[in-house]
């Protein structure tokens, strides 16, 4: 790599990083009135702060203590792409599940509103936060009717939880030890 593009990745960083701390300083009611939110900026500062983090970690590779913890991040990243590809697979397949059966679903039993709702749902699911809102009416005038997918919800809400919290991390797990495995050698 040339000389100007290492100086750019770590002061541009640095500038995102000096402008996220003085933003965190001058925000008050004037100037959330007065300047409107820059989703641009944001999204700029957010990737140029996890730029500066990556070429700090690659900094630590000179001492070798973190040397062979810094490899083996990489490594396990590098590792993780087809894990991930099958990941997000499960959890489409379980968002279309979801999207289908809560629009089949009486008024005040609809729990997603969309597939990226629907998403949400699955992924918040594996991760063991467990919205049951699909056990409860929301309708107002009816708050006392029974959900007509009450049954199915529960059988694929747990399908849910064995498929990704206990085989799809349970793989996880199996793919970081073999790599450390390989690494620490």
């Amino acid at each position: 790599m040339s000389d100007w593009h290492t100086g750019l990745s770590i002061v541009l960083p640095l500038f995102s990083v000096m402008i996220s701390i003085i933003n965190s300083f001058t925000h008050d009611e004037y100037y959330d009135k007065h300047f409107p939110p820059r989703p641009t900026m944001v999204a700029f500062e957010t990737f140029s702060i996890i730029i500066f983090w990556y070429q700090f970690f690659k900094y630590l590779r000179v001492w070798d203590s973190f040397n062979y913890l810094v490899r083996m991040i990489k490594e396990v990243i590098i590792d993780m792409v087809a894990f991930m590809i099958i990941f997000i697979l499960v959890h489409l397949t379980f968002a279309e599940v979801f999207l289908f059966v809560s629009a089949d679903s009486k008024n005040g039993f609809k729990f997603v509103n969309g597939f990226v709702d629907a998403f949400c749902y699955s992924w918040l699911t594996s991760l063991g936060s467990f919205n049951l809102s699909f056990m409860t009416s929301t309708d107002i005038q009816q708050p006392n009717q029974d959900n007509n997918h009450f049954v199915l919800m529960w059988i694929l809400v747990m399908l849910c939880q064995v498929m990704t919290l206990i085989v799809m991390l349970n793989l996880l797990i199996a793919i970081v030890s073999e790599r450390y495995i390989q690494v620490s050698k």
